[in-house]
């Protein structure tokens, strides 16, 4: 977590048991470590070559091996070298992560993630409604036509 005394050095024993330095999959993601110390998963998966042999139970099975991961804070939901502690590396500030909400007013704008099924051309947005003008009543100038306002 973020509030911890110290960043861990090293997988736990029962995950250090498990690491395969021969595997393809394990080098290629120490790679991206040594490029970086800190990556979310949506980064790593999209720095990696296509491989549809790939699979998240891999991921999941890999990632602990190489780094730790952050549940809250400026790198929530960020995976971490191990050894490597963000929060006294001036450097790390360039890996926060930015969490942009909408107003709840505008949730019919964006499509819900069981709308997107369609990944060969993704809409971003929903078109908008044809806006109503609003019904005549007192006040409101919008006028067109003559009307008259100047000096006779």
């Amino acid at each position: 977590g973020f509030a911890s005394d110290a960043a861990p050095r090293g997988p736990p024993e029962p995950i250090r048991a498990t690491i395969d330095a021969a595997d393809p999959l394990y080098t290629l993601l120490r790679a991206r470590f040594q490029q970086r110390p800190i990556w979310s998963r949506g980064a790593l998966k999209a720095s990696l070559p296509a491989d549809p042999l790939r699979s998240e139970d891999k991921l999941r099975f890999l990632l602990p091996q190489l780094g730790y991961y952050f549940s809250s804070g400026p790198w929530r939901n960020c995976w971490i070298a191990y050894g490597y502690d963000p929060r006294h590396t001036p450097d790390a500030r360039l890996f926060q992560v930015l969490d942009l909400r909408l107003p709840t007013e505008l949730d019919s704008l964006v499509p819900r993630k069981s709308e997107k099924a369609d990944v060969a051309f993704p809409r971003r947005l929903r078109p908008l409604a044809p806006q109503k003008p609003p019904q005549g009543g007192a006040g409101g100038g919008g006028g067109g036509g003559s009307g008259g306002g100047g000096a006779a």
